[in-house]
């Protein structure tokens, strides 16, 4: 997921084995900042500044969203803020959690981030796990995004 204006974009989507699929979000489709793992990453994760215009901007679209509300966001984003990554559930779709970890640039700037959905039991039992996971990956993804292209001085 990468953030456009007051919403997450969707650039990819994987999916897994187990045989109950968690569908989500569809590549190339938008939704408010705050619905989903990943979205809720890029919400809490941003600039400190930039969020109660964009809590303002997004309010009247979450009722639809299990009856979200820039209350219930607010306290999600805090406890984001205090975990290092986000977690939602029942919000974007009933009966999903979804955990989304922020991908960052070599500033700490918030350039996406990647989300794990699955039905909230399944959740419950693997969280600790795909959090850990999602973090090892997303960690390595940035040590390669931070090396300078070829052919290109290092930046500094």
């Amino acid at each position: 997921m990468v953030r456009s204006g007051a919403d997450s974009f969707c650039l990819d989507r994987q999916s897994g084995s187990f045989p109950i699929q968690v569908l989500t979000v569809e590549v190339g489709k938008r939704r408010p900042l705050g619905i989903g793992g990943g979205g809720l990453a890029l919400l809490a994760f941003m600039p400190e500044a930039e969020l109660p215009a964009v809590l303002a901007r997004i309010e009247p679209q979450l009722k639809p969203y299990g009856g979200l509300t820039r209350a219930i966001l607010q306290k999600l984003v805090a406890q984001a803020r205090q975990r290092g990554y986000a977690a939602i559930t029942n919000y974007a779709v009933a009966g999903v959690t979804s955990i989304g970890v922020p991908i960052r640039d070599r500033t700490g700037q918030v350039l996406g981030a990647v989300s794990v959905s699955a039905i909230a039991s399944r959740m419950a039992e693997r969280e600790a796990m795909v959090v850990r996971t999602m973090q090892r990956e997303v960690e390595a993804l940035q040590v390669v995004l931070q090396q300078p292209a070829p052919g290109r001085a290092p930046a500094g």
